[in-house]
């Protein structure tokens, strides 16, 4: 939604400030046939030496010139509007469980037990994880979670989709979950997407469909998502729901595993040690082996050992 509104704004600001310059334009060359050292001085103490000129007497000048001075200010008018209103609208289309980040865990606490639906996510999460002084709870973590994902908040959903899905704070139904996850990707909430797309690919709370799990997983990797990349890597790879694609894999591989993820750091060491999807590299793959030990995965540690 916050997209959309910059969007709106960002190409109302450029045809304003399009219809400015064109107005400028005309009203230095109208002013240069007054006086050429005044046109001068309004290009470079624009817009004072137009409002100057604006109130000085114009019995030389048809309508149409006249009517020149009252557009151009006009556009500057509608641009400085328009500013004004891009400085309250686009915040306030920002979720501001940033804003509430910075607050304390009791003035979040307060906030969620008005009803803020941004504040009852954040009280969620840090229920869910236990962190900020809160210690963790599943069960208040998804009594919180419940009441802002009843108010479309994505991230409460999100949380309140794992909880269904773990069996932590209420009753395992993956069905639930699944249903959960939906209305945060429906929001198009990367996380969402890929917990979705895990639901798919392994038939819990939906049947299984492979095809739906590479789509919902490819809008997650698109935005960055490391886990759906590294998922949707194993797609390409086992040509599940997608065309088998070495290549592909190894490119989504690269991208989770430049973000930290051990699993496709061991898978892309295999590639470079198979030659599949890239050229093979035993020091690239040995590289990437080696990272994935770093990262605790064990069987990156014993590919590492191999080498040595």
């Amino acid at each position: 939604m916050e997209g959309i509104v910059v969007f709106v704004f960002i190409g109302l600001a450029v045809l304003s400030m399009l219809a400015v310059l064109w107005y400028l334009f005309q009203t230095v060359r109208i002013i240069w046939a007054y006086n050429s050292l005044l046109a001068i001085a309004s290009v470079i103490f624009s817009p004072i030496v137009h409002i100057i000129f604006y109130f000085m007497p114009k019995d030389n000048f048809d309508k149409h010139e006249a009517g020149l001075f009252k557009k151009y200010f006009l556009s500057i008018g509608l641009v400085a509007l328009l500013g004004v209103v891009a400085a309250v609208v686009i915040p306030a289309t920002n979720s501001s469980d940033d804003e509430i980040g910075s607050f304390d865990p009791d003035e979040i606490e307060t906030l969620a037990y008005k009803g803020d639906p941004s504040a009852q996510s954040r009280l969620g999460a840090m229920y869910y994880v236990g962190r900020d002084d809160v210690d963790q709870d599943y069960t208040k973590a998804a009594e919180w979670s419940q009441k802002a994902a009843d108010q479309g908040n994505a991230n409460a959903q999100l949380v309140l989709g794992w909880l269904y899905e773990d069996g932590n704070g209420v009753r395992q139904d993956y069905n639930e979950a699944a249903e959960w996850f939906r209305k945060a990707a429906d929001q198009d909430h990367v996380g969402a997407q890929s917990s979705l797309g895990a639901m798919y690919e392994s038939g819990k709370g939906v049947r299984q469909d492979y095809a739906e799990a590479s789509k919902l997983y490819k809008k997650a990797a698109d935005q960055g998502d490391a886990h759906a990349q590294f998922r949707l890597g194993v797609m390409y790879q086992e040509g599940n729901g997608v065309r088998q694609d070495y290549a592909e894999a190894s490119k989504l591989y690269k991208k989770a595993a430049d973000q930290g993820n051990g699993k496709a750091q061991v898978l892309l060491g295999v590639m470079y040690e198979s030659g599949k999807g890239v050229r093979q590299d035993y020091a690239e793959a040995k590289e990437w082996f080696g990272k994935a030990c770093d990262n605790g995965i064990q069987v990156g540690c014993d590919q590492y050992r191999a080498y040595n």
